[in-house]
């Protein structure tokens, strides 16, 4: 149990809309949480700040190194470049389980 107040949103899978940044904002979150396997800086957008992937074999010495690393603009640019061809992708090919409305890209 947390006895604190949950003031950081995660977005499902780390994608987002504008509609979706609103309700956040609305619910009183004060920041949340996206894509984009980059540290955060200051300059970032507090309703998207991208997120690294930490594996379970992510070591101490590796987890460090994702959290030290500025990235450059060219690595900003590549990383929202990326999540932007995502989302026009599922937009193309929705998942998720028939009952949510949404088809299966892959059907067994």
């Amino acid at each position: 149990m947390i006895d604190a107040p949950v003031t950081s949103f995660a977005y499902p899978f780390g994608y987002h809309s504008a509609l979706a940044r609103t309700a956040i904002r609305a619910a009183g979150f004060e920041q949340a949480c996206a894509v984009g396997d980059l540290p955060a800086c200051r300059e970032d957008d507090r309703w998207a700040l991208p997120r690294l992937q930490v594996f379970d074999d992510t070591t101490p010495e590796a987890l460090i190194a994702l959290v030290s690393e500025r990235p450059t603009p060219s690595a900003r640019a590549w990383a929202l470049g990326k999540q932007r061809i995502w989302s026009v992708g599922r937009r193309w090919i929705p998942l998720g389980p028939p009952e949510s409305g949404r088809v299966s890209a892959v059907h067994p």
